[in-house]
C-alpha cells in the first residue's frame, strides 16, 4: 500500500509541475502576441519569411528583440 502511494503523490506531484510550466507557457505566449508591437511587425516578418528574404530564425530573434526591448539573445 505505501509503494501506491508514494506512486499517488509522485504523480500528482509530476501533474502540479506540469501545471506550473503549462501556465508560464500560455501567460508568455499570450503577452508576446498581445504585444501591439508584436502585432505590427509579425505578419510583415512571416510575408518575408514566406518570400524567402530573411530565415525563419532570424525573424524569430526579430520578434523576440523586439518583445524583451532587444535583450533577447
Amino acid at each position: 500500500i505505501r509503494l501506491s502511494l508514494v506512486g499517488s503523490e509522485m504523480c500528482i506531484r509530476d501533474r502540479n509541475k506540469y501545471w506550473m510550466y503549462e501556465t508560464i507557457d500560455e501567460t508568455l505566449k499570450n503577452s508576446f502576441y498581445r504585444d501591439p508591437r508584436i502585432e505590427a511587425e509579425i505578419s510583415v516578418l512571416e510575408g518575408q519569411v514566406l518570400d524567402d528574404k530573411i530565415s525563419s530564425f532570424i525573424a524569430a530573434k526579430r520578434l523576440l528583440d523586439l518583445y524583451f526591448g532587444g535583450k533577447a539573445e
